[in-house]
């Protein structure tokens, strides 16, 4: 029992993932109204708002977007919402014991290592030279395997309505493993900000951090936008910049060079 309140302490409210995301909108309280209204509200947020709180149940969602389009603030932003209730969210790692760990951290469940069955994983010398260690951090098959069974978890997790599990990647490839044998699979895409959203995000996230400079004016938003895209990445990046022009021929300079 002592395991089970643990565990379910981990799905109380304030979950520490959630907290450590900066969300504060403005620095100054008596302008939030007007700030709020430059907040970018994605199509996607609604959907995830849903799934979060639990009123969409029977299903299990993979989120896909190329890195940098702001997946997972998307997540944390419905874990605010709700203020981390009934969810907890991790890192996954193709190394089972990355994953065992930080699985274990999530859920609060502490493994022991000193039961008797530990006895028999147990490296021995021969297992643990540098050679073989190098052969495990190349070796992607056990990645692979660790994906299809949590989506056999999800799978029967869902169906009961028990669970819901959300996927949160920027490679194609899960998204080709996880539809071979997903039949309650729903997938999610994100994308970047059209030249509306650039514009809004720009104002919103240059407020944030020179709350006392002048608003960025459409004409500058628009230049921007112009010459970057609207990557939410990029969009934050060069809006922490007092020289935002400046800013983006650096992005420009080193998709240029690839670094």
């Amino acid at each position: 029992m002592h395991v089970l309140r643990k565990m379910n302490d981990a799905f109380e409210t304030g979950d520490p993932s959630a907290q450590l995301k900066m969300h504060t909108r403005t620095h100054d309280d008596s302008l939030e109204d007007e700030i709020n209204a430059h907040w970018v509200d994605r199509p996607q947020q609604k959907l995830l708002n849903d799934i979060i709180a639990g009123d969409i149940i029977g299903r299990y969602f993979l989120i896909i977007g190329e890195k940098g389009t702001g997946k997972t603030s998307l997540i944390l932003e419905s874990m605010k919402r709700v203020n981390g209730f009934n969810v907890c969210i991790f890192d996954a790692h193709a190394d089972p014991e990355i994953f065992r760990i930080r699985l274990g951290k999530a859920l609060n469940f502490t493994f022991n290592e000193d039961y008797i069955g530990s006895l028999f994983s147990i490296r021995g010398p021969r297992d643990t030279t540098a050679l073989l260690d190098i052969e495990r951090a190349f070796k992607n098959e056990e990645g692979v395997k660790l994906l299809e069974l949590l989506q056999q978890k999800a799978e029967s997790l869902s169906g009961s309505g028990l669970l819901t599990m959300i996927f949160n990647s920027d490679d194609y490839w899960v998204y080709e493993k996880l539809k071979q044998l997903g039949t309650r699979l729903e997938l999610i895409n994100v994308r970047d900000f059209n030249r509306m959203e650039t514009i809004n995000a720009l104002k919103f996230v240059r407020h944030r951090y020179f709350p006392k400079l002048e608003k960025l004016d459409d004409e500058l938003c628009n230049a921007v936008y112009d010459l970057i895209g609207g990557r939410p990445q990029h969009i934050t990046q060069v809006a922490r910049h007092r020289d935002i022009m400046k800013a983006c021929h650096q992005i420009i300079d080193r998709k240029r060079h690839g670094f």
